[in-house]
């Protein structure tokens, strides 16, 4: 991929959509390349990434917490791994493996530090980002949680 196709991958994840295309293109190349074979551990379950990663080829798999293996489900090109780690620094609650081969971009937690002391404005961005995320969440779930009230 080129370094234009990566930026826009990352772009078009919502805690980078914010950012200037420019910056963006040197976060992309700054963040660390990985790949993982099929069956791969990409993230562990109770491991501390402070990472998050953006698919670029392949699709990863997880079983989400609670659920039986017949709940695996897959993430596609284009989705972001991690998020919550990254800006928290809290363990996963899954582990994360290639389901195919697979490609990504790995975003520290020390390059988003590194970038927002040189760049006060990305860490705004994100900032942003993650909050209309959260009210975004927290709608969803009061909605949900009104159907399950009006269901009894």
């Amino acid at each position: 991929m080129t370094l234009e196709k990566d930026a826009a991958r990352l772009w078009r994840t919502p805690l980078f959509s914010e950012v200037d295309p420019a910056q963006l293109k040197m976060l992309a190349f700054a963040a660390i390349r990985v790949r993982r074979r099929p069956g791969e551990i990409l993230i562990r379950q109770a491991e501390k990434t402070n990472a998050a990663f953006v698919i670029l080829r392949g699709r990863a798999k997880y079983t989400p917490e609670n659920t039986t293996r017949q709940e695996e489900r897959h993430l596609e090109p284009g989705a972001i791994i991690g998020e919550f780690a990254l800006l928290t620094g809290k363990p996963s609650t899954v582990t994360i493996v290639a389901a195919e081969e697979l490609e990504a971009l790995k975003v520290t937690r020390d390059l988003i530090e590194r970038f927002t002391r040189e760049f006060p404005e990305i860490g705004e961005r994100m900032l942003r980002a993650w909050r209309r995320r959260m009210r975004r969440t927290s709608q969803q779930l009061r909605q949900y949680y009104a159907l399950l009230d009006t269901s009894r």
